[in-house]
């Protein structure tokens, strides 16, 4: 099954009927769903959204007042702006779950994910997504470290293109991935790839969903943000902000199975 499956059916044994999707901003960096529950979902837009065409979303026009968990069960979706609507509702449940239920989880707040990972100095560490806010830090306490990405802009002697994930990540000690995996739908490739590694995080705004399915499959930590001013945040999102200036609205957290 995969990741996004076993989290669809985790989120539709709880009680959430009622909830509707208050509004949703497709934004040029990230996107986001605020539910009637107030609680706000980010999620990543690829860039190939924002491309090439004048008309991004089909559905523009429908969403506000739509049930949460149909729309949720779009983030199965090939097309990219549907999924990004979908995985931003499950994000926007899981803070409306999580925080029913903080006693099964170890939550660090304020924290980023490096704090929860144990790197050592002879660890091959490889980062899915450049994520610059992790970079100088991880490059101070591993002796190699490996960056995949699909931006060739980005591409020299230690960032490759994603496409060599295949031959790197079987030789990680230590894996992080960027949360746009899950909606690109790269996540249940890239954990199979990673599943000798020691340890294995998910990190950034897309990650901060409901962790079981993750933890069943060898992640022992997922970095994301709980967003604390929903109305600035959907500005910030609406106006084309990233992840800098959601820092003012929202509060950074590690999970970890406890």
């Amino acid at each position: 099954m995969a990741i996004i499956d076993d989290l669809l059916n985790l989120l539709k044994q709880r009680d959430l009927a009622d909830i509707k999707v208050e509004e949703f901003v497709l934004g040029l960096g990230y996107s986001g769903v605020r539910l009637s529950t107030g609680n706000v979902g980010v999620c990543y837009t690829p860039k190939e959204i924002v491309t090439g065409c004048c008309n991004i979303s089909g559905r523009a026009g429908s969403i506000a007042g739509s049930s949460a968990i149909q729309i949720m069960e779009l983030s199965r979706s090939l097309d990219l702006s549907e999924a990004v609507l979908g995985v931003a509702t499950i994000n926007a449940l899981s803070h409306y779950l999580i925080d029913k239920k903080r006693a099964t989880y170890e939550i660090w707040e304020d924290s980023n994910v490096l704090q929860a990972v144990k790197l050592q100095k002879k660890d091959i560490t490889v980062m899915v997504g450049f994520m610059r806010p992790l970079l100088k830090d991880i490059e101070k306490k591993v002796s190699k470290l490996f960056i995949l990405d699909r931006d060739s802009s980005r591409w020299g002697p230690n960032c490759l293109p994603d496409s060599a994930a295949d031959v790197i990540l079987p030789r990680a000690n230590v894996v992080i991935i960027t949360g746009s995996a899950i909606v690109n739908h790269t996540i249940d490739h890239l954990l199979n790839l990673s599943r000798k590694a020691r340890q294995i995080a998910i990190a950034g705004p897309t990650a901060s969903m409901l962790p079981d399915p993750f933890f069943k499959r060898g992640v022992t930590a997922m970095g994301g943000i709980k967003v604390v001013n929903p109305d600035k945040a959907m500005q910030v999102l609406a106006e084309g902000g990233g992840v800098h200036q959601l820092k003012k609205c929202s509060k950074f957290y590690v999970i970890k199975p406890r």
